[in-house]
């Protein structure tokens, strides 16, 4: 789970991975969750 959390490119591969041989995993979605984080996070960051 760490090496998750500095790579998100791999991350999401690994989402795209899971959703073509699982689809009922909602792989997309949760992708998506993550990059709404990782864009609210950037904009926290911005605003400082």
């Amino acid at each position: 789970a760490n090496r998750y959390l500095e790579n998100y490119e791999r991350a999401l591969s690994g989402f795209d991975a899971a959703a073509s041989k699982d689809p009922s995993l909602n792989a997309k979605e949760e992708a998506g969750k993550i990059v709404d984080l990782l864009n609210k996070l950037e904009d926290s960051i911005l605003e400082k």
